[in-house]
Formats: C-alpha cells, sequence, structure tokens
C-alpha cells in the first residue's frame, strides 16, 4: 500500500466516523422535549400562478425545430507572384 494510499484510506476513515457521530441517535437517558405547533394557512387562491410561468419559460428554452445549416464555399484567389528584384519609381518630371 502506498503512502499516498494509507493518507487517503485514513481521511476517509475520520470522514466516516464524523459522519456517524452527527447522526447517530442521542443517549437513551437523554431526554428530550418537543413542541408541536400547528398553524392553518389561509388557501389564497388569488395568487398568481408563479410555477405555471416558471414552467412556461423552461418551455421557452426548448428548440422547437433544428436551425438549418447555410454552407457558402468561396474561393480566394492566389496571391500575386512576388518580386525578387528592386525596381524604383518612376522619375517625377
Amino acid at each position: 500500500m502506498s503512502v499516498l494510499t494509507r493518507r487517503w484510506s485514513w481521511l476517509l476513515v475520520m470522514v466516516m466516523l464524523l459522519g456517524l457521530g452527527a447522526v447517530s441517535p442521542p443517549a437513551a437517558g437523554a431526554q428530550t422535549d418537543t413542541v408541536t405547533q400547528t398553524v392553518e394557512e389561509e388557501d389564497d387562491d388569488s395568487e398568481f400562478p408563479w410555477g405555471l410561468l416558471g414552467l412556461l419559460g423552461l418551455l421557452g428554452l426548448i428548440p422547437r425545430r433544428r436551425r438549418e445549416v447555410h454552407v457558402r464555399e468561396t474561393v480566394t484567389p492566389p496571391p500575386p507572384p512576388r518580386r525578387d528584384t528592386y525596381e524604383p519609381p518612376p522619375p517625377r518630371v
């Protein structure tokens, strides 16, 4: 077992133990008091259906049809031949 593998396995064991400690049930002798309070909410049907608006917005992201691909081939003319000699400009009159 390489050194790197030992380090990662040690780290994995520590994370697992910490996770078990965070999720484990309370001790048997501990007393827990729970108070439940029920609140009735009024059903207000006059609100705007925001969920429906969100679904319509998500539907707008779906492409309706495939876009046509337009291909235009162009041919560029070859560059002019290169002159290796120097030509002086024409004389001024």
